[in-house]
C-alpha cells in the first residue's frame, strides 16, 4: 500500500512539474551576456531621452535583444552592406525567447557618434516612427565598427505580451 502511494505521489508530483514548464506567463530569463561599448550605451540612453521628451515611456534593455541585434551587426559588417536580411529569422527568434508580440528594426552604417546616429533615424519619418512607437517596451542594440571607425548599428525594439 506505501508503495503505491508513493507512487500516487510521484506521478502527482511529476505532473505538476511538467504543468508548471509549459505556463506560458513565465518571466523572461535574460541571461544572455552582453557587454555594451559607450556608443552602444549612448545611443539607448539617447533614444530613451528622447521618448522621455515626447512623453513616452523609456524603453527597458533586455540583452537577448541586443544579442539578435549582435547577429545582425556582425553579418552587416562581414558582408560590408546595411540591410535587414534574414530579419524574419531575428523576428521567430525573439517571439520564442523574448515572449515578443511586435519587433522592430533600425539599421545605420557610417555614423561616428550616437548624436549623429539618432539625429539622421529622427529626420527619417519610418525610422522615427520605430522609434516613437508608443506600444514598444524592450530594445536592444549592437554597433559593431569597420576598419574606418564607422559604425554598423542594429537597433530591435520589441513589444512583450
Amino acid at each position: 500500500m506505501s508503495k503505491l502511494i508513493g507512487k500516487m505521489l510521484l506521478t502527482a508530483f511529476l505532473i505538476s512539474t511538467m504543468t508548471a514548464c509549459v505556463k506560458e506567463d513565465q518571466p523572461i530569463i535574460d541571461d544572455a551576456s552582453v557587454q555594451y561599448s559607450d556608443f552602444e550605451t549612448e545611443v539607448m540612453n539617447q533614444v530613451n531621452n528622447y521618448r522621455n521628451s515626447i512623453g513616452l515611456e523609456k524603453l527597458s534593455r533586455l540583452n537577448l535583444v541586443s544579442t539578435e541585434a549582435e547577429t545582425h551587426s556582425v553579418y552587416m559588417l562581414n558582408k560590408q552592406t546595411l540591410s535587414h536580411d534574414n530579419f524574419d529569422i531575428r523576428t521567430q527568434n525573439l517571439m520564442n525567447n523574448a515572449s515578443a508580440i511586435s519587433i522592430a528594426e533600425n539599421v545605420a552604417y557610417g555614423y561616428k557618434t550616437a548624436e549623429e546616429l539618432l539625429n539622421s533615424w529622427l529626420n527619417s519619418p519610418e525610422h522615427r516612427r520605430k522609434i516613437e512607437e508608443k506600444r514598444y517596451t524592450d530594445f536592444g542594440i549592437s554597433a559593431k565598427n569597420n576598419s574606418g571607425g564607422s559604425y554598423y548599428v542594429t537597433q530591435i525594439f520589441i513589444e512583450r505580451k
